[in-house]
């Protein structure tokens, strides 16, 4: 829906919009004192997040040169990690700072919320007046209905198999940030108290490997970037994916995630989650053709979102009914078999030298 939407009334309006609605979100939030409020500020915060991180990835698709797509992708990603750094070691610490200077409890929190608006509306603002138009013709598109757009992402993959590999390659990249941040912590903390000592070394043990796997890929990404630049984008996914299927089969068989192995299990891992986004993105980036690029890598988040709700259900699953490496095995799995789809595809569909 938003990619369809991005190439009917322009990319631009569909990002600030979400960046806007993203920015209410926060506003809502410290009003919230019902919880159908709450609600509320949830549906458009997840409206906002979608529309804001689709309209990105066409972004990049517009403006950025074959030859240097690779290099988009690493600076993106290690853009999107500076982020996550900067609000977990630094928004966090506000509330704290301003209790110590005599605010209440409520309005400290309220003063993060306030800050995450006034960076959307920054964000907003950059977009609207820093953005040159894409240099693509929506004439047609304009005139398209828009369910029509909606089928051009399925379409698009029927025709195109590097599309359809794009599109898998989404789901499992996506389903590996879930098993990461969702299951890591709670791993460490069940098997703490399995061995009846304190969670609290399950907590460090995970300020430890967490920040291990996001720092590698912050490091990595411009590395990575690069490579992908240097070898065809099949090739890429192959690369990714390699690494990837090893660091989580090599995560899912740690009996002992107390041990020193999970370090180096960690940092292949972490390699591995980085290069399958960016590798993936730079595929649907070079396939996505312009006149419907919106509604394929629409299509391409849509997938996305398929994989992190599988891989949070089955992972979940695993994690309570088999072993509590059983998410991290399930997508050692999934990203082996993007792998043997890849070496098909490169095997049947070889990219044709560039010029």
């Amino acid at each position: 829906m938003q990619g369809a939407l991005a190439d009917k009334y322009g990319r631009r309006p569909i990002f600030c919009g979400g960046t806007l609605l993203i920015g209410l979100a926060y506003a809502l939030y410290p009003m919230a004192e019902s919880a159908s409020l709450l609600y509320v500020a949830r549906a458009i915060f997840g409206v906002g997040i979608a529309f804001a991180s689709t309209v990105l990835l066409v972004f990049t698709g517009d403006y950025s040169q074959e030859r240097s797509r690779g290099k988009w992708m690493g600076g993106l990603n290690f853009m999107q990690s500076i982020g996550a750094i900067t609000a977990s070691l630094g928004l966090t610490q506000v509330p704290g700072i301003l209790q110590s200077q005599g605010f209440s409890s409520v309005d400290s929190v309220a003063a993060v919320f306030i800050i995450a608006v006034l960076i959307a509306v920054c964000g907003t603002m950059i977009a609207a007046f820093g953005l040159k138009p894409a240099t693509i013709h929506r004439e047609t598109t304009k005139k398209k209905p828009l369910l029509e757009l909606l089928a051009e992402g399925f379409r698009e993959a029927k025709f195109n198999p590097k599309i359809t590999l794009a599109y898998f390659a989404s789901m499992a990249a996506r389903g590996d940030m879930v098993v990461v941040g969702a299951f890591t912590f709670l791993w460490f903390v069940r098997h703490t108290a399995d061995l009846g000592l304190d969670i609290q070394e399950g907590y460090s043990r995970g300020r430890m490997i967490v920040p291990l796997i996001t720092l590698t890929v912050l490091l990595s990404a411009p590395i990575m970037g690069s490579i992908l630049d240097r070898v065809d984008r099949i090739t890429g996914i192959i690369i990714a994916f390699s690494m990837s299927a090893v660091g989580y089969t090599f995560m899912g068989t740690i009996s002992d995630p107390l041990g020193d192995t999970i370090f180096a299990a960690a940092i292949i891992l972490g390699l591995g989650e980085g290069a399958c986004i960016m590798s993936s993105i730079a595929l649907i980036g070079q396939n996505a053709p312009p006149k419907t690029r919106g509604s394929v890598i629409g299509t391409f988040t849509a997938a996305g979102a398929t994989g992190m709700l599988l891989a949070s259900g089955v992972g979940g699953y695993l994690f309570d009914n088999w072993t509590y490496t059983g998410p991290f095995l399930f997508m050692g799995i999934i990203n082996a078999g993007v792998l043997l789809f890849a070496i098909y595809i490169k095997l049947s569909h070889p990219d044709k030298p560039e010029a």
